[in-house]
């Protein structure tokens, strides 16, 4: 469909066009393109009705054209319109839906049409009837056939009048006309304004409504030539089966208030020129381009290599041509004066060309069939839906049999199963109905045999499969394929990887030396799977029960393949990327995929431990094939058997590349490897890699790469890895007895208000709770974790990890009223100074420190939260870190020790200031990273500003009547604490009970009153003692003697 600017572009151009037209292009004009070869081929679709198919490859490219020819004089072709969906105009369908619809045997589109209205522009005539009149345009040529089947190419005019009782006349400038510019002397573009027309059923149920920018629209329905109403300014008016509705704006709505009255009669005049009242068919064109056999000059272009429809007929009028050619890929289209010249040299005499580009379609009825199918291929990739079309009929009467028409697959592997059909047509060349039981098959030379009309080759070669029906027969030739002419026999999966008792859906693939491509069933080959292995039942594999390898052997005729199959497989960490093997980064093309390949620094991703790589890449550059390579020089050596790959990968929703591995084998061949196929992720998921069978051991892993081959996904973007992994399989025939999982245990405890309980896991867990008396019931759940695909960057995971549940009041809780304290036997493991118990934040997606305390000698860990999820123990593995001025501190173990579990931190130059004061914003976050607070929102508002990194440990402390602020409104972050105040910040914070027996401290006299029992306390328990019984309440507490109260207090809160 071509909207109205198509004839926009030549009002401008009034005076040139009228002169222009009388004029030729001149003879031999060449084609805009260079034809090397064409190839054609010509089949019958009716008497009298021939499609022929022409391929015309050109230097330029491909043009695919259809072209059918029509012999109007036959008896038995009719040429007609096809209007719509049941004949209603406005009710698009597609060409083959209409061609189906009226039992047209080819079709092809038609007119123009407004796509808002889904209306043509030109005429319409059906069956002698007109549907739509031609547009007024002084320009726009149609095509006609007359009554007595003689093919015209005018330009179509209408002129039509209304006429009241009282005599007045008024012009009737259409009917069932959409908006649209018209063309005229008196360069009056308006359709609509100061317009009358007519809108019939055949429009639709209803008229066209209200329009835009036109106000005061009258409509008037006319029932049987009487008026039954008169509407204005309405919504669209329902069109009467037995009359139609006059549609009016300005003077032609005043003509119709004016002169009309309801009951009034109404009379209708019209004509179209030339042939009046002798027009069986019609539909609208745009330009005349071929005329007395060659180019004529264009009244309007559509400009560019596209799609085209165009109708002509030769000199004498006896044969009509309606030639369809593709636009798009891989057709290149044709331009309308290409169009032109390949009409001319195809002996028309006369042509217009019809509605091209996504509107060209062509379908026609093949052989044997009782409906159409589709010819050409439309440039959307479906059929346009549209008002109008030019069906070709046949009128025949039923015949009897005269040929058959043959379908099946022409080249067949040998020892597959394919089915041959046939239909029947008449000497008319209309179907004809064939009985399968009265039909034989057989094959010759003598290649296989036939059971009904199926056939089952057993030889390679080629024959002729040949049908009979009666005295009819058909011939139809086949190669049968074997051996010699098989390129490829694949298994898939190539490497058949299975856990015991698990099953899998194989495929098998044969590709020709042609590039031809076959998917077998199971019945068309011979397999066999090595004993113990599993069993075969058609296309499923289904593994033992135990670990073992085997091989899958399929063979077609003479050509056998094997795919290697294993049962079960023995994962192992392989390369952590924490230690320093070189690495470098390669691109493709090279030099224009900026980027780098490195190992990660601190504070940077890592899924397990300290160590990851991270990939750059920048696909910005080139719009070819690219490539970003993480490259080990030299390669790294696969140990075993490996079977596949395992690797974690940190996505940046990598716009769908493709995430690629390359290993060379002990022969020197590269196998490429998929890790997937649509990089889509964000965060970290585990990839794996098939190793294919055919590998020659030893493997090396040479790259992993990112890959970007279409034009839509061109962004930039960093990646990580970590924790490659390899799967290797036993040797074939070895069967190897697995370690079995350990149990997953499960225990369950209810406890109730008042009373403490405790549980058991198993031999290495232990929980204890309290549960206050004015709480509710409890119900924990604990499960052990043998796996888990959380990242624990810094970390070792030391499995099992512990999922610890709970449930109260029927609903899930994530916290307890009261701690929990957790111990967990360690058994064989060590470095203990570097075990913590983590817990998984679900909100942060982020592992939380837990306080904890290992005991060496009991060889337990014992940890105290009030929280629920996955708890687990984990060994720290980030440096421990060094300060610069703490070497001959008296706390500098105690300090390495805290800093260690990053407790306490130094500050950016290294330093860690033991001997600073320690500021209450400092304190008050010591005492949240060494009891385990969360960081919780601020419900307060202080003078002075808070910094970042202590706010949340404020809040919590506050929160918790540990601190508060001063009289003045302020918080006071930055100020140093003396001793005095440190006691009593931690008094609260763990809670101590108060002791009645004195501090008896030297200097108790300078004790201020609110500190003297929070000394005391803090005293009996050990956790803050004086030096030279003296206290010293108003000193300053320095980091260092902090960091040491810190550890005692740490010892205290889990022990207690």
């Amino acid at each position: 469909m071509q909207r109205n600017s198509i004839f926009r572009r030549f009002m401008a151009s009034t005076t040139i066009l009228a002169v222009a037209l009388t004029f030729l292009w001149p003879a031999g004009f060449a084609a805009a393109y260079t034809e090397v070869s064409r190839t054609s081929s010509k089949d019958p679709v009716a008497e009298g009705v021939t499609l022929e198919k022409i391929n015309i490859q050109t230097a330029q490219g491909i043009i695919k054209v259809d072209v059918l020819t029509v012999d109007l004089t036959n008896p038995y072709v009719k040429v007609d319109t096809m209007v719509g969906k049941n004949g209603i105009l406005t009710k698009n369908q597609c060409v083959s839906n209409m061609a189906n619809e009226t039992g047209a045997v080819a079709a092809i589109n038609g007119d123009f049409f407004q796509m808002k209205e889904d209306a043509p522009i030109g005429p319409t005539i059906e069956s002698g009837e007109l549907v739509t009149s031609p547009a007024q345009r002084t320009d726009t040529y149609a095509f006609g056939l007359t009554k007595d089947n003689r093919p015209i190419f005018p330009i179509f005019s209408f002129k039509g009048s209304v006429t009241s009782p009282g005599g007045v006349q008024f012009q009737l400038f259409g009917i069932n006309k959409p908006t649209y510019l018209a063309y005229l002397p008196d360069n009056n573009t308006a359709t609509d304004a100061n317009r009358l027309n007519m809108y019939t059923p055949t429009w639709g149920p209803q008229t066209r409504g209200p329009l835009p920018g036109l106000t005061g629209m009258v409509e008037m329905v006319v029932v049987n030539d009487y008026v039954s109403e008169i509407r204005i300014g309405q919504p669209k008016a329902n069109i009467p089966a037995d009359g139609y509705v006059l549609v009016g704006h300005g003077t032609a709505a005043q003509f119709l208030t004016t002169n009309f009255k309801v009951g009034d009669q109404v009379q209708v005049s019209y004509e179209v020129t030339p042939e009046t009242g002798n027009l069986q068919a019609a539909v609208g064109g745009l330009a005349l381009i071929v005329d007395q056999g060659k180019r004529h000059w264009f009244t309007q272009t559509i400009s560019g290599e596209k799609a085209k429809t165009g109708i002509g007929a030769s000199q004498d009028g006896n044969t009509l041509y309606l030639v369809v050619v593709d636009g798009g890929s891989p057709s290149r289209g044709m331009t309308q004066g290409e169009l032109a010249d390949f009409m001319a040299s195809y002996g028309v005499w006369t042509a217009v060309n019809l509605d091209g580009g996504g509107s060209s379609t062509m379908v026609a009825r093949q052989l044997g069939d009782e409906t159409v199918t589709l010819v050409n291929n439309p440039v959307l990739g479906s059929q346009r839906s549209i008002p109008n079309g030019l069906g070709i009929f046949s009128t025949a009467p039923p015949g009897t049999l005269a040929g058959l028409k043959l379908s099946g697959p022409s080249r067949i592997l040998v020892g597959t199963q394919k089915t041959f059909t046939a239909k029947g047509y008449d000497e008319h060349y209309n179907p004809f109905a064939v009985n399968p039981a009265n039909m034989t098959w057989e094959v010759t030379p003598d290649l296989g045999t036939f059971e009904g009309s199926t056939f089952t080759p057993v030889t390679s070669g080629s024959g002729k499969v040949t049908a009979t029906c009666g005295n009819v027969i058909q011939e139809y030739p086949v190669r049968v394929l074997g051996s010699s002419d098989i390129a490829k026999l694949e298994v898939l999966p190539s490497t058949i990887a299975l856990d015991p008792n698990e099953s899998v859906n194989i495929s098998v693939k044969v590709t020709t030396k042609q590039g031809e491509v076959f998917n077998l069933q199971p019945s068309e080959y011979e397999a066999k799977l090595t004993e113990g292995v599993g069993t075969l039942n058609g296309s499923i594999i289904t593994a033992g029960s135990v670990m073992t390898a085997g091989q899958l052997t399929v063979k077609i005729d003479s050509t056998t393949a094997i795919a290697r199959v294993t049962v079960g497989g023995i994962e192992q960490p392989f390369y952590g990327f924490e230690t320093t093997k070189p690495i470098k980064y390669e691109d493709y093309p090279v030099g224009k995929v900026p980027g780098s390949f490195r190992y990660t620094g601190p504070n940077e991703p890592a899924f397990r431990g300290t160590g990851a790589a991270r990939l750059e890449y920048d696909f910005t550059g080139t719009t070819k094939t690219a490539a970003a390579y993480a490259n080990f020089p030299g390669g790294l050596a696969l140990p075993g058997q490996p079977i596949s790959l395992g690797l974690w990968v940190m996505g940046d929703e990598g716009n769908g590349h493709w995430l690629r591995a390359k290993v060379i084998d002990a022969a020197g061949v590269e196998k490429l490897l998929d890790f997937s196929r649509e990089f889509d992720w964000k965060g970290w998921k585990r990839v794996t890699a098939d190793i294919p069978a055919d590998v020659k051991l030893p493997v090396r892993l040479t790259d992993i790469y990112l890959v970007e081959a279409g034009d839509a996904q061109r962004d930039k973007g960093v990646i990580y890895f970590d924790e490659l992994s390899v799967t290797n399989a036993p040797a074939v025939g070895e069967t190897i007895t697995e370690t079995p999982e350990p149990e997953e245990l499960l225990a369950q405890k209810d406890f109730q208000p008042g009373n403490p309980a405790s549980m058991k896991l198993g031999e290495n867990l232990n929980l204890t709770f309290s549960n206050p008396a004015d709480s509710t019931a409890y119900t924990i759940f604990a499960r052990q974790i043998w796996s888990t695909a959380l990242p624990t960057p810094g970390y070792y995971p030391i499995m099992p990890l512990y999922n610890i549940t709970g449930i109260a009041d029927g609903d899930d809780v994530e916290k307890l009223p009261e701690l929990m304290k957790i111990q967990i036997k360690i058994k064989d493991i060590t470095g203990l100074d570097k075990i913590r118990v983590m817990f998984w934040d679900e909100e942060k997606s982020a592992w939380k420190q837990i306080p904890c305390m290992v005991d060496a000698v009991k060889g337990t860990v014992t940890a105290k939260t009030n929280l629920l999820g996955v708890f687990g123990l984990m060994q720290d593995a980030r440096p421990r870190p060094v300060y610069s001025d703490t070497s001959f501190n008296w706390a500098k173990d105690i300090i390495s020790d805290m800093a260690a579990k990053r407790i306490v931190n130094g500050y950016p130059d290294g330093r860690f200031l033991p001997n600073q004061g320690i500021t209450r914003g400092e304190f008050v976050t010591l005492l949240a990273n060494t009891l385990g607070w969360a960081a919780e929102t601020t419900n307060f508002k202080f003078a002075d500003e808070i910094p970042s990194w202590a706010l949340g440990s404020v809040a919590a402390a506050v929160n918790q009547g540990i601190v508060k602020g001063y009289d003045d409104g302020t918080f006071q972050p930055n100020r140093v604490i003396n001793r005095a105040e440190m006691a009593v910040m931690l008094d609260k914070a763990l809670g101590l009970a108060n002791s009645s027996k004195p501090s008896n401290y030297g200097d108790a006299r300078s004790i201020p009153f609110w500190a003297v029992q929070a000394i005391r306390n803090t005293k009996v328990t050990g956790i803050m003692l004086g030096s030279g019984n003296r206290f010293r309440p108003k000193d300053v507490a320095n980091r260092a003697e902090a960091t040491a109260v810190m550890a005692k207090a740490l010892m205290y809160y889990i022990q207690s």
